[in-house]
């Protein structure tokens, strides 16, 4: 249902999606019965809203992780583009490790095959990334590398496959002139890339690490 919108979702629909096999009657019958066992559940009648043949959950009764989510990257959107002052940057710090501590990877990540988890699987992983490289660019810009890199580690720590994120790595440890440590990285990526996608890193990843690290690459 949240992977629908969560609001207004045609009861048709979500019982399509459910139970596809259903004949006549027993769709409806069986969301009757799933209806009354998550009220029973959430404990709240009123959190579930079945209204014109759609339903609507009611967030004055019950939190969903990716809405919080999303409202969470609506505050660091904000603090990004307000003045740096010390007092904003520690609250930038907390409202992504807050952002973090409920973003853990793909959004049902175990239904990858079914179409209607893909989109907001892929808005929610959009704006994970895009709001992290944001927070981890300004402290570039002021210079806080080390600040960075603990900002793009915490996002390689959720999502591996964000070749952003080990860009921005090896520039950083290159800045700090560690070029070992931005090597790390650079193999890292090539390998995780390869092992899980079975592709090469970019060739933006690879010039990266030709101009700043001053290496040949060997395939």
């Amino acid at each position: 249902m949240v992977a629908l919108g969560g609001r207004d979702v045609p009861v048709e629909k979500l019982c399509a999606i459910l139970w596809p096999d259903a004949e006549g009657d027993a769709a409806h019958h069986a969301f009757e019965t799933a209806l009354y066992r998550l009220r029973r559940l959430i404990g709240v009648d009123q959190a579930l809203v079945v209204e014109s043949g759609h339903i609507s959950l009611d967030n004055r009764y019950c939190w969903v992780d990716a809405w919080a989510f999303e409202r969470i990257l609506s505050k660091v959107d904000r603090m990004i583009r307000a003045d740096d002052t010390s007092r904003r940057r520690e609250r930038l710090g907390h409202l992504m490790d807050r952002a973090l501590a409920l973003y853990h990877g793909d959004f049902l990540g175990q239904e990858e095959n079914e179409p209607w988890t893909i989109r907001l699987r892929e808005r929610l992983r959009s704006k994970f990334v895009r709001r992290l490289t944001a927070v981890g660019a300004r402290w570039e810009r002021m210079r806080e590398w080390d600040q960075a890199i603990a900002c793009y580690q915490k996002g390689l720590d959720v999502d591996d496959l964000v070749e952003t994120f080990y860009q921005r790595l090896i520039a950083c440890h290159a800045a700090l002139g560690r070029k070992a440590e931005a090597l790390i990285y650079y193999r890292r990526c090539r390998r995780t890339l390869s092992l899980v996608l079975g592709v090469h890193p970019s060739r933006e990843t690879e010039e990266l690490v030709r101009r700043l690290l001053e290496i040949r690459i060997t395939p």
